[in-house]
């Protein structure tokens, strides 16, 4: 029966924006949602100040966003804010990384305390996960061992630099540092760090070796000190 009316019902749906694989997706997930339940909970999320494109978006990427009541959802953007994210930042923060409203506040703060014991300051740490919410959702050990090895380069800024390149494998960024100073010749600083972080695909075309190839060649070791 679940079935029948979810196909019958797709037009509705599908003039918000929605392709039909990200309606399947979102089904799967709240199925026991008609597609007049899920009009209705995107009104309700307007209120917030979200477009229908951002709530496209969000549901698509995380479906479980529409099991929050609106008044969840607005005390945790209210917890947010009193970190000091200004609102219209939390929106984008949200829309990129909507699992921020199944975070504790919590761990939230816990998070923001660890960068800060990494060096950095409460105001730096609140653009670089402005920029970069999916910081909430890295280990602690994880980010450490990066901001770690960014430190033994002189690289320390890169983190408030570019917070998105936080995404690559500590490994991978380590094997590209040694291969440009050790064998390209080449100095790598904040200035030309983007180097570091050329696709796969490019770094292959430049130099002749694979990400496998590479990784080989230079086998990073936490427990060690790296050193330039």
């Amino acid at each position: 029966m679940h079935q029948i009316r979810t196909i019958l019902d797709y037009k509705e749906l599908l003039v918000l924006g929605y392709k039909q694989k990200q309606l399947d997706k979102i089904l799967k997930v709240i199925n026991s949602y008609s597609p007049k339940a899920i009009k209705n909970k995107i009104d309700a999320m307007r209120t917030l100040g979200y477009s229908t494109e951002n709530i496209v978006v969000m549901s698509s990427r995380f479906p479980h966003v529409f099991c929050y009541s609106v008044d969840n959802m607005q005390s945790k953007l209210i917890d947010m804010y009193n970190l000091g994210y200004k609102y219209s930042e939390l929106l984008s923060m949200t829309v990129d990384l909507p699992a921020l409203y199944s975070y504790d506040i919590n761990r939230i703060e816990t998070t923001i305390k660890n960068m800060i014991g990494l060096g950095y300051t409460k105001k730096e740490v609140l653009e670089m996960t402005s920029a970069y919410p999916a910081i909430y959702s890295c280990s602690y050990d994880n980010m450490k061992e990066k901001i770690k090895f960014y430190d033994s380069i002189d690289m320390h800024a890169l983190a408030i630099v570019d917070p998105k390149q936080l995404m690559q494998g500590v490994d991978l960024t380590y094997a590209r540092y040694k291969f440009y100073t050790e064998q390209a010749l080449r100095e790598i600083n904040i200035d030309n760090y983007k180097m570091l972080f050329i696709s796969d695909k490019n770094f292959e075309r430049l130099y002749g070796l694979t990400k496998k190839d590479l990784l080989e060649m230079y086998k990073y070791e936490p427990s060690s000190k790296q050193m330039k």
